[in-house]
């Protein structure tokens, strides 16, 4: 028996199916540093293509590649 099915056959009720892990508060940091790079990527990704989609200085000229 593992340590899911002795907690389901001690409590007596089911689990959602899995455990909460213990972390180091180092992991914790690190793992919400992940996240949080990951968010201003995304939003970082989505400023710069805004910029460049909505580039008014260029917008009445027509689209022409730079160069």
């Amino acid at each position: 028996m593992n340590c899911i099915q002795a907690a389901r056959v001690s409590i007596g009720r089911p689990t959602i199916g899995f455990a909460m892990k213990e972390m180091s508060p180092l992991e914790l940091l690190l793992r919400l540093g992940g996240r949080v790079a990951l968010l201003v990527g995304v939003l970082a990704v989505v400023a710069w293509l805004s910029w460049v989609m909505l580039d008014v200085k260029h917008m009445q000229s027509g689209f022409t590649l730079p160069g």
